[in-house]
């Protein structure tokens, strides 16, 4: 089984995307600077919104540090991935769904930051604020938003949580 190191800590990452992801995670700068900011914004217990989950690369590490990892990945093609290697965390929530500022299924197409076209996929849209209220998710302290760029479709719909509620987002 791949083991991937997390800031000194080996966590198993049974369903890895491809047989290039593990460099991706144990070697991107973009997670030591997440790891320089996790370490100086959150806190053990802090609820985190991890919108756009993909495999746990952010929720596993979230999770570690003690936080209360809500998981939303609405590909199912990353979504079965992620919950094979969040399992081993209770402190991960994995939700199949895909955020939007419309709450509606329909046939989509993702396609990834490197080009890589999928399977057309029924995806489960809903707004954020409708489906935290509905499944009673307690509201986040941080946020990380990496979606592929719909953020700010989604954004529209996060008005409450940025005027009362403030968490830190990245």
């Amino acid at each position: 089984m791949p083991y991937v190191d997390f800031n000194t800590i080996q966590y198993p990452f049974p369903a890895l995307a491809d047989g290039g992801i593990d460099d991706l995670i144990r070697k991107n700068a973009l997670q030591e600077i997440y790891w320089n900011v996790w370490e100086k914004c959150f806190d053990p217990g802090d609820t985190v919104y991890d919108i756009g989950a993909h495999i746990g690369t952010t929720s596993i590490p979230l999770a570690i540090l003690g936080g209360i990892v809500h998981a939303f990945e609405g590909s199912q093609l990353c979504y079965d991935r992620l919950e094979e290697n969040c399992a081993p965390l209770r402190a991960i929530t994995v939700h199949k769904v895909a955020l939007h500022e419309l709450n509606k299924t329909c046939n989509t197409r993702f396609n990834d930051c490197i080009g890589t076209q999928h399977p057309v996929q029924l995806i489960k849209y809903v707004r954020l604020d409708d489906y935290v209220s509905e499944n009673n998710v307690k509201d986040p302290d941080f946020i990380k938003m990496d979606i592929e760029g719909m953020e700010s479709i989604v954004l529209k719909t996060m008005r409450r949580f940025i005027e009362e509620v403030k968490p830190i987002t990245i």
